[in-house]
């Protein structure tokens, strides 16, 4: 499998002109995270039954879908749990804003492959609908991460789970996600962003990805474009714009897209800078057109991965 990705990335690198960027040498190693902040994602350790029913299931995983239920709200997640006869990784991913998981599943699927096993957080509903002010979207992000938490400690208890060895991955909104987590959980040991970027109301204000205009639209039909970001900026607390000074760029693999519209490459170096330098795949492509540098990724991935789980 992983000589089938390496061709693929070659071929990929040659025909795209993918460049990876090496760590910045000369960053520090990051601060501790502050007692504010580290209060202000604290959870209520509670407990609770994980509801698992097997899906799918081949040589090399068992994918179970799963939930639970804290005070009516019901968190879902896919499990795919690698066949390995010892312990393994984990890898927690965090979805796309929208649309279906394939992507998301195609990297649970690959991750399998290597002896890792994964969980695919369910994304939360209508995080934009036109009755998202900035107060709900981070009512409902905080909340995410705290389930997504949640979802670690049970990980962490099952006997398959290398509990030293848990990564986290995300492309897109799940990229931005991943950098929130990745931040303010320390038993996250490395993280792989992928076209995500810093400053949730500068991309709520440019980006031309059609749920976001969408919502955009919907939100300035009473209100200017300028009030319509202010808002954003005076509520939305949960930003990579204020978390990522607290990753580590060892543990840090980031991908920026040259020519994305969807998560504007302005805000994709902005968490690249915020971050302090990590390694960093460029890809010559738009937000969308990203799937084609996909073998590229996957391969970069493999090797960060290999490094931090070996």
């Amino acid at each position: 499998m992983l000589e089938k990705i390496i061709k693929a990335a070659a071929i990929t690198i040659a025909l795209s002109g993918c460049v990876t960027i090496p760590k910045n040498p000369a960053h520090i190693k990051p601060q501790n995270i502050s007692l504010e902040i580290e209060t202000y994602y604290d959870y209520k350790k509670i407990n609770f039954n994980i509801n698992q029913t097997i899906r799918e299931e081949n040589k090399y995983f068992t994918r179970y879908n799963c939930n639970f239920e804290i005070n009516d709200d019901l968190t879902e997640f896919y499990y795919y749990k690698a066949k390995s006869k010892k312990k393994t990784p984990i890898m927690i991913i965090s979805p796309v804003l929208a649309g279906n998981y394939d992507i998301s599943k195609i990297f649970a699927k690959f991750f399998a492959y290597q002896d890792i096993s994964s969980v695919i957080m369910k994304r939360p509903k209508k995080l934009l609908s036109e009755y998202s002010a900035g107060k709900d979207i981070e009512n409902t992000t905080l909340k995410y991460l705290q389930n997504t938490r949640r979802v670690i400690d049970w990980l962490e208890k099952q006997p398959n789970t290398d509990a030293n060895k848990i990564g986290a991955f995300g492309i897109s909104m799940g990229g931005i996600n991943t950098a929130m987590l990745a931040s303010i959980d320390n038993r996250i040991k490395c993280s792989v962003i992928s076209i995500a970027g810093s400053d949730i109301p500068a991309i709520l204000t440019t980006s031309k990805e059609s749920s976001i205009a969408c919502y955009r639209e919907q939100r300035t039909k009473k209100k200017t474009l300028e009030e319509f970001q202010q808002e954003l900026i005076e509520n939305i607390k949960s930003d990579p714009k204020v978390l990522a000074k607290y990753i580590d760029t060892d543990n840090a693999l980031l991908f920026i897209a040259l020519f994305d519209q969807c998560v504007p490459t302005k805000q994709q170096f902005e968490l690249y800078n915020s971050i302090g330098g990590p390694k960093t795949g460029i890809l010559l492509t738009g937000h969308y057109t990203a799937i084609l540098a996909l073998p590229y990724v996957m391969l970069e991935t493999s090797i960060f991965l290999n490094k931090h789980f070996k």
